[in-house]
């Protein structure tokens, strides 16, 4: 009983049209992931909205391409962290069981939640709504003081009236 209740390894393909038709059945999520994991240039991946046949596509051509691509291995590895080593640590909810193996293999969401969230923190987009967050928080906290002394301690004593 403990057998099944334990993770097992997701063999990679090693033939191209098996990695393409690998990468066309993992759930959008897990490609995310592995998309994540090798950080191509935007402009070379359809947007997530695009067929996916379109996105492995372009995958493909990028990590194969010789002035730019990272090679075939290292999308290949990038398959093995995202599906065995991420995914296989940490609980059970089964996210991706591949059709063409035998047995099961649990693949939990909880890896994918932490790649989100790791991804927020990439963004600069955050990272500058936090900076404004805390630049208007402390701008506010000096100033605050200043104008509850003004309006609230000396309201005679307003500089916008004339005499």
């Amino acid at each position: 009983m403990s057998d099944s209740l334990e993770p097992k390894t997701i063999t990679i393909p090693q033939r191209r049209a098996d990695l393409y038709q690998f990468l066309l059945d993992i759930p959008g999520g897990q490609f995310e992931a592995v998309l994540f994991d090798l950080n191509p240039p935007r402009a070379n991946i359809p947007p997530s909205n695009a067929a996916r046949s379109d996105r492995v596509s372009a995958l493909m051509t990028w990590v194969e391409s010789p002035s730019a691509g990272p090679g075939i291995e290292v999308l290949r590895a990038s398959l093995d962290y995202v599906l065995n080593t991420l995914s296989g640590s940490q609980g059970t909810k089964t996210l991706f069981t591949p059709s063409h193996q035998a047995g099961g293999q649990n693949i939990n969401s909880r890896s994918a939640q932490q790649l989100q969230i790791k991804s927020r923190f990439k963004s600069p987009i955050f990272w500058i709504l936090i900076l404004l967050y805390f630049s208007l928080f402390l701008g506010a906290y000096k100033i605050l003081p200043l104008i509850w002394h003004q309006k609230v301690l000396n309201p005679l004593e307003m500089p916008h009236q004339k005499q």
